[in-house]
This record gives C-alpha cells, structure tokens and sequence, in this order.
C-alpha cells in the first residue's frame, strides 16, 4: 500500500519565524523552513501518496526531497501513514435501570453509542448487562447472572455518589458476593441489611445528583465497558466512587473472598 503521510491528528502547522516552522505546541517541534515546505505539508492529510506529494512539490516551488521529509517527521512521530481509522473493540450493552436511575442510564446510553456500543432492549441478548439502581439492588439479581454466567457490571447510586462496580465476569473476576463478604469483614451488620435490600420503603427519597456529577459517572462507566471490549478486566476487579462533585473518585480494589466459592466456576 502507497505511503500516504498524514500529520498527526490534531497536530497545529505553524510559522514561527522567517526562518522556522513549528509543528504542534506541547511544547512542539521546530523545522527549518524552505520555500514551499509550509504549502507541501498542508498536504499531509493522509489523501496523497508520494507521487502526488512530488507533483505539489513542484507546482508550490518546493525543490527538496519529499520522501525524506515524510520519512523524518514520521520517525519524530508527527507524520503517521494514511489517515489512522483505529479499530475500536465494541460490545452490545444492556442496560438495566429503575426510574429513579434513568437520567443516569441516558448518559450511559448516549455515551456508549456514540463510542460504537451497541445498546439493546431488555430481553436481547447482550454481551454485558449494566444493572443501574437507586440504592443496592436485590441480590438474586446478581446470582441469577452469576449462575448463568452472564457478564454484569453494578451502577449504584446512593446518597450523593455513584458506585461503579465490580464488573464481574463469573469464573474470571470476583463476583458480588466476594464484594459482600469484605465488606462484612468490617461491617458485621451488613449480612442483615442485605436481607431488606429491594425491600418497599426503604428508599424514602429518590437521588438528586448534580448533572456534571451523573455525566462524570457515565463516563465511568464508558470506561468500564471500553476496558472490557478490550479484554483489559481479565482477573482483575474494583470499584469507583464518583462524587458528590464531579472531579471527586475513589477506586479501591476487589479481591476473591476465600469464603466464596466462584472461583470453582473456572474448573467447571
């Protein structure tokens, strides 16, 4: 395939004296100039081969080597061959929400399909499902899709903050009850509190996060589902606390429980 230089996306082509150019400003590159350099690299979009490059040289008055200055810059990293089309891993996404979760699960679902996501219908089949909820969901929730061995990632808002995982892929990454677990290591009441989850009453008012805060957690969660695409949560599990602002976030990691047993998924 022709060797088509294209500057670096969003790379500025700037003069900086009479004598210099300079590509970029962070902090940039600087070249020296010749007659003809400037108008020669407006043509780096990625659409000209060499040859076509040589021809421009010649109408714009530019009398030095073409290849050497598409090969130069591209070994300075400023010059990439062809306009870059990135193969962006997807994956379809269902998203499973309450109504008190909704405007968070339309960030979500705007960003993920903007990105390439595919997001699809309750009753579709998906490759992960996002379970979105006001307080933390009912646990047969989760041991449904742990026993089905279906991909899930937990969104939970509570208070003023949006809890972002684990996402959990049985057999391969701790599941909720590990999550469960731990946190009953410090807290001997939860096992009690887990009993009345999903319980009427028990959410007496609905979440009200500030806008930049529910779209600071969909980007979260954006991330989450990027990472997974790409096969980049294999063996490895966390959670994300995003709030009350928007810039405030707190990750911390989630291990297997050794009193849980779904690691015994992976030899079954």
């Amino acid at each position: 395939m022709a060797f088509r230089p294209c500057l670096r996306p969003g790379l500025l082509l700037l003069r900086r004296d009479a004598g210099h150019l300079q590509l970029g400003t962070s902090p940039g590159v600087v070249v020296r100039d010749e007659p003809g350099l400037l108008a020669l690299l407006r043509r780096f979009d990625g659409t000209a081969d060499l040859a076509r490059l040589r021809r421009h040289a010649d109408d714009v008055g530019f009398a030095g080597d073409v290849e050497a200055v598409a090969t130069d810059l591209r070994v300075a990293g400023l010059v990439l061959a062809g306009i870059p089309r990135p193969a962006r891993p997807v994956t379809s996404v269902l998203l499973d929400h309450d109504h008190a979760t909704a405007p968070l699960a339309d960030a979500v679902a705007a960003l993920l399909t903007e990105s390439g996501h595919r997001v699809v219908r309750r009753g579709a089949a998906a490759d992960l499902t996002v379970v979105l909820a006001a307080g933390e969901p009912p646990r047969a929730l989760f041991r449904a899709a742990q026993e089905a061995r279906d991909d899930h990632l937990r969104v939970v808002v509570e208070d003023e903050r949006v809890r972002i995982g684990p996402l959990v892929r049985p057999g391969l990454t701790p599941c909720i009850h590990c999550h469960d677990l731990h946190r009953t290591d410090w807290d001997r009441g939860w096992p009690a509190l887990l009993t009345q989850l999903g319980s009427p009453g028990t959410l007496v008012v609905p979440p009200a996060l500030p806008v930049a805060t529910v779209h600071a957690a969909a980007l979260h969660v954006l991330a989450e589902v990027d990472a997974y695409a790409r096969g980049q949560d294999a063996g490895a599990s966390h959670c994300v606390a995003v709030g009350p602002g928007p810039f405030d976030a707190d990750t911390w990691p989630i291990g297997f429980h050794p009193a849980c047993g779904c690691e015994l998924l992976l030899v079954a």
